[in-house]
This record gives C-alpha cells, structure tokens and sequence, in this order.
C-alpha cells in the first residue's frame, strides 16, 4: 500500500487502538482485474476437505473445463498402453455417438 500512498497522496494507514500508532497494513497478493481475478475465485471455491480420506481435493466445476476426460498410464509398460488405448477409443466411440464430442 505504501506505492499507492505515494502514488495517490493519500494516507491508506489504520490506526491501531492497543498501541495507538498508524500502521500501513502489507497486500500479500493483489491480483488484477482480468482472468486471473475469476480463476483464482474458483479455485479458492473449488478446493474441498475430505475428511474420510483426510486430504484436500480439487473439484472444479465440470463447466470450466475444456478437457472432460484424460486417460493416463502411470506406468511405462506397454501393455498398459495398449489397454489405456483400448479404454481412449472405446470412450471416443461413445461420446461421437452422443454427440459430445
């Protein structure tokens, strides 16, 4: 804030009533006002405790995203390839003839 002090010529600082001094308060992240202002609300929305599994999920709204679905191997053996290959055009079937994709 001590930038847009200066910059504007005005006195952003709070008055603290236990120590009756002013202090200039700190911005930890000031974001704009473009996409990155929606993106980081939905992500701040998005984020979710499990509590049975006892870790933090991310569940984005299924609008948002322009990837419905990804399929990945997680181990570089080439039978599990084929079988994720296998799963990619069964799935690629099954949404052309829903008309999703």
């Amino acid at each position: 804030l001590k930038q847009h002090m200066e910059a504007s010529k005005r006195d952003l600082s709070i008055f603290d009533t236990e120590t009756y001094t002013k202090t200039v308060p700190y911005v930890v992240a000031e974001p704009s006002q473009g996409i990155e202002r929606a993106l980081l609300a939905f992500l701040f929305d998005s984020y979710n405790d499990d509590e049975d599994r006892g870790n933090i999920v991310l569940k984005l709204e299924p609008k948002l995203s322009p990837i419905k679905i990804a399929i990945f191997p997680l181990v570089n053996k080439p039978g599990i390839i084929k079988k994720a290959r296998e799963i990619q055009n069964q799935l690629k079937k099954a949404l052309k003839k829903s008309n999703l994709i």
